[in-house]
């Protein structure tokens, strides 16, 4: 998977949990090297966690969207 099709299934997620697009911009700070990978793991567990919400999934849902994104 490309690094188009990574960035494209974020926007995606984005959309789906209801988040502002502009967190798209969270991407930037992937070149700061520890921060920014901390921060989009964050970030990335919020999107999850407010997907599961929308679906009215309880809080073990989004754990296994985190741990196994295959199979959830």
């Amino acid at each position: 998977m490309g690094i188009y099709d990574t960035l494209y299934n974020f926007i995606v997620g984005l959309r789906g949990a209801g988040k502002p697009l502009w967190w798209i911009f969270e991407i930037l700070f992937l070149f700061i090297p520890i921060f920014g990978l901390l921060l989009f793991v964050v970030e990335n567990i919020f999107v999850l966690y407010s997907i599961s919400k929308y679906f009215r999934q309880a809080t073990g849902f989004a754990i296994g969207l985190i741990l196994l994104p295959e199979f959830f």
